[in-house]
Order: structure tokens, then sequence, then C-alpha cells
């Protein structure tokens, strides 16, 4: 696609440090982290906690980037809509809370994956000129590693 579209996919020099931030939030913590607790929690805790990306990027968004929370602000709705996904994945998680004996480190960690892929988020969407194309080539380059690497453990 991104051939027929004739998209470059060479990153330009002064945009290394740029996509190097990128890949750090967007990439390197979500998957060490998620690779690390996959032993310790169910699959069914982790993907809930995965999706509270969205809850953790309008949060940081408009508490680090200044970034307004769409909708009819002077009602409040759009923070009562990330509080009402946040109690959402709350009682979704609640059995598995009260079910959380020994092994809190995971919960923390996915959470804390969720909020780096956030900042990731903001951030890609500042950008100054880095080609999403070389974002997109090192995302792939990134899966193909981890993929070898979790084949060889198998």
């Amino acid at each position: 696609m991104l051939l027929w579209r004739r998209v470059p996919l060479r990153v330009g020099r002064e945009h290394w440090r740029e996509l190097a931030v990128l890949t750090v939030f967007n990439m390197l913590f979500w998957h060490t982290l998620i690779i690390l607790e996959v032993q310790s929690l169910s699959s069914r805790r982790a993907a809930i906690l995965g999706y509270t990306v969205p809850i953790f990027s309008a949060v940081l968004g408009a508490i680090w980037f200044g970034q307004r929370l769409a909708g009819r602000a002077w009602l409040g709705l759009a923070w009562r809509g990330v509080a009402a996904a946040a109690l959402g994945v709350l009682l979704l998680l609640w059995p598995e809370i009260t079910a959380l004996s020994g092994r809190p480190q995971g919960v923390a960690m996915v959470l804390v994956a969720a909020a780096g892929w956030a900042v990731g988020t903001q951030l890609i969407r500042r950008t100054s000129g880095c080609s999403h194309a070389g974002a997109v080539v090192l995302d792939d380059a990134v899966h193909r590693h981890l993929d070898d690497r979790a084949g060889d453990s198998v």
C-alpha cells in the first residue's frame, strides 16, 4: 500500500531521535512489559487491562499535553465518559481483582505498558515530520524480531 501511494520509506537523520522516542513509547514499553507479565496474568485480565490505553490517552493528553477532551465541556461530559470507561474496566475486572492474591505486579506492569502506549499515542500526534512509513517499517522489523524470539522459546 505504501509503495502504491509512493510514500518514501526512508527516514532522514534529522528524524531519527524523534523516531527512537516514538519507538520506546509505542513499542518497547508495551511489548517488553506484556512479554514479562504474560506468565503472571490470565489472558482475560491482560486483555481488559490492555484496553485501558484510550482511558490513559485521554487523561494524559488532557493533563500533560493540554489537549481538550471533545464534547460538551461545559457539562463535563467528556470527563464523565472517561470516568465511566474506567469504572467499566474496574467492574469487568472485579472478579479478577478479588482473586489477586499474589500477583499484583502483573497488573501494574500492564497498566504501565498501557500508559506508555498512551504517551506514545499523544507523541505521535505531535511529530514534526517524521515519516509514518518509517515508523511502520520499524514496527514491522521489531514485530518480526519478537516473533522469531518467541518461536525460539517454544
